[in-house]
């Protein structure tokens, strides 16, 4: 393997750009950091590990996508909605679950993992509301 050698610039930290990283507000989803580790093959070359909560070993361990131009600019993805979570579990390939389990802080809705009642009271309707896991949809259910 060809040995990477820093630029002076880049020591000192004259270059310019973003240094986006996994888990941080432009780049929410820690799993990316499994697609970074298999593409580039970070194991391998220099053994730094990912645990299963995607926590980096050595624990001192660092990892981002960089964009070196100074016109780039960080960013904040805002809250997002149930139905761009399923539209990104799918181009994923990904179950469902798994993207709202990694991706639940950023969840517009929130999201239970087991079926609730909520009172009709609470919702202005004849019968109570069976509210679906996902938080996609609501069904009706009879009260007996």
């Amino acid at each position: 393997m060809e040995q990477c050698t820093a630029s002076p610039e880049l020591l000192h930290g004259r270059l310019q750009g973003i240094r986006p990283a996994p888990g941080y507000p432009s780049q929410p989803d820690h799993t990316e950091k499994g697609t970074m580790w298999s593409l580039l093959g970070i194991e391998q070359a220099i053994g730094m590990e990912l645990t299963e909560s995607m926590a980096m070993l050595p624990a001192a361990a660092v990892s981002a996508v960089v964009f070196a131009n100074p016109c780039a600019q960080y960013f904040a993805v805002g809250k997002i909605t149930a139905d761009q979570v399923a539209d990104y579990a799918t181009r994923k390939d990904v179950p469902l679950e798994k993207v709202q389990k990694w991706l639940e802080p950023m969840l517009k809705c929130a999201c239970h993992s087991i079926p609730f009642i909520v009172p009709a009271s609470c919702i202005s309707i004849a019968s109570c509301v069976l509210v679906s896991a996902t938080c996609f949809s609501t069904v009706g259910a009879d009260q007996s």
